[in-house]
């Protein structure tokens, strides 16, 4: 759990003057920016030895910043990871221990509980503007979405993966949402993603806001930028032997289009002179760099 406990200290020690000075202005607040890549190995990032793979801005926070070399994910795959990372506890507390299955299963009846100690309720309680933009994977019920555990807003998916073009998940169906409303959008969804968080930050520039960005890059279905597609059999993963299959070239432009959009939502809090007044945080969900 060393690895959540850093994320939990980091944002909440950092912020911690809000409780402390309730009134101070809201200048003196940092706002926390955290961003998530999913299913990323750990050596596919520049600064962390990647030859092939082009990372800047992640390597830029890597080079300005903290780098941690030694920093555990409390599961491999992706529900409880999540589950950790938002309550602060044991994925098995909350009995979220294995990846949510698609919708029309038994899991669609799961998810994760309220308790009103979130992450992203804390800092809420605490005068933070909250937003999670892109995949959350604990929960498809209104009860278990975003909005209920403290984030005011939510624009992004549900299930584990979806079509990148299409935005379908693994049952064919429509996977997008706007809080709690479907909404049909054009576009890679990498690209929505970074759109949304960029919009999310300039509107609450005035901060203190929390933006918790959730790519789903660079998870299959392994769909190329600037190339629309349709995945395969609703996104399942193809394999090496199928004819086409996904390659290498692939997998390192879909994590290049991310790192794009990293540097697009740096360059929007700089843009508006918050760049020494926010944390940006970045990690994988259940790789191992931050």
């Amino acid at each position: 759990m060393r690895r959540l406990w850093q994320v939990w200290a980091s944002v909440l020690l950092a912020c911690a003057p809000v409780a402390a000075q309730a009134q101070s202005p809201n200048a003196q607040r940092p706002n926390v920016v955290l961003i998530i890549t999913d299913d990323v190995g750990y050596g596919d990032i520049g600064s962390y030895g990647a030859r092939d793979i082009r990372t800047p801005n992640i390597d830029g926070l890597a080079r300005d910043g903290v780098r941690l070399t030694d920093f555990y994910a409390n599961a491999p795959v992706c529900t409880p990871t999540r589950a950790g990372l938002i309550t602060g506890r044991y994925q098995q507390r909350v009995a979220l221990e294995a990846p949510l299955g698609n919708a029309s299963t038994p899991a669609g009846e799961l998810g994760l509980p309220t308790n009103g100690r979130s992450l992203p309720q804390l800092l809420k309680g605490n005068g933070y503007a909250t937003a999670l933009i892109g995949k959350w994977h604990l929960g498809y019920k209104p009860e278990f979405s975003p909005n209920a555990h403290g984030f005011d807003y939510f624009f992004g998916f549900k299930s584990g993966y979806i079509d990148y073009y299409q935005h379908t998940n693994a049952d064919g169906d429509s996977d997008l949402f706007e809080n709690e409303t479907p909404v049909h959008v054009d576009g890679y969804m990498t690209d929505l993603i970074t759109e949304r968080s960029v919009k999310f930050s300039d509107e609450h520039a005035r901060g203190p806001f929390f933006l918790e960005v959730t790519y789903n890059a660079a998870h299959w279905p392994f769909q190329v930028p600037d190339h629309p597609s349709v995945a395969a059999d609703h996104g399942r993963f193809v394999q090496p032997e199928e004819s086409p299959t996904a390659t290498r070239q692939d997998y390192i432009a879909m994590l290049e289009r991310a790192d794009q959009g990293i540097g697009r939502i740096l360059q929007a809090l700089r843009n508006r002179g918050l760049e020494r007044n926010t944390l940006v945080i970045y990690m994988q969900d259940n790789g191992g760099e931050w």
